[in-house]
């Protein structure tokens, strides 16, 4: 017998009721099938763990949200407020090459209103460090600056403010000695 396989995945919601149907696509053709449903830790756990190593500093980056986007789903990167199911945007990560740095990171030079969000801890335990939404009140672009503990994994997300937000970006992060 010929075996034919589909594959579906979706993220849901914990309160949400879902059906699926199992139909053949041929309504005259019989036969056995089987249904399996799998829980699985959301996208946002391999994006952390897939991110763009940062190596050196200053360093500075720049692209697009809206070229392969990863969007957050997941209550781990929502530990930090302005972090929204659906945002589109791009992870990095890097250590502390020593203790008492002041890291700053900023968004400025990009070409749509971001957010920026750096996190500790693993990509299924992250803890929000320090987050922002438009440097000042006439800046869109973000900053963020935080004291850094030496060899501390740090991970940063860059977005936008909302799901429909996506654009040009760019981001640079630097190092000073002393604290912020």
């Amino acid at each position: 017998g010929t075996s034919v396989q589909s594959q579906v995945e979706w993220f849901g919601n914990e309160a949400e009721k879902y059906h699926i149907l199992v139909a053949s696509y041929d309504l005259l053709q019989l036969g056995r099938w089987f249904l399996t449903v799998e829980e699985f830790d959301c996208e946002l756990d391999k994006n952390c763990a897939s991110s763009t190593q940062i190596d050196e500093l200053p360093y500075l980056d720049a692209g697009n949200t809206g070229n392969n986007p990863v969007e957050v789903n997941g209550s781990q990167a929502m530990k930090c407020s302005l972090v929204k199911p659906g945002m589109k945007g791009v992870w990095y990560s890097g250590q502390s090459p020593a203790n008492d740095v002041c890291l700053t990171v900023t968004s400025a030079g990009s070409q749509f209103d971001t957010i920026l969000a750096v996190y500790t801890g693993s990509c299924n335990d992250l803890s929000c460090v320090v987050e922002n939404d438009n440097e000042s009140e006439f800046v869109r672009s973000s900053q963020v600056s935080w004291n850094a503990e030496y060899e501390e994994l740090y991970y940063l997300f860059v977005g936008g403010t909302d799901e429909d937000a996506t654009g040009d970006f760019q981001v640079t992060m630097t190092m000073k000695n002393g604290l912020c």
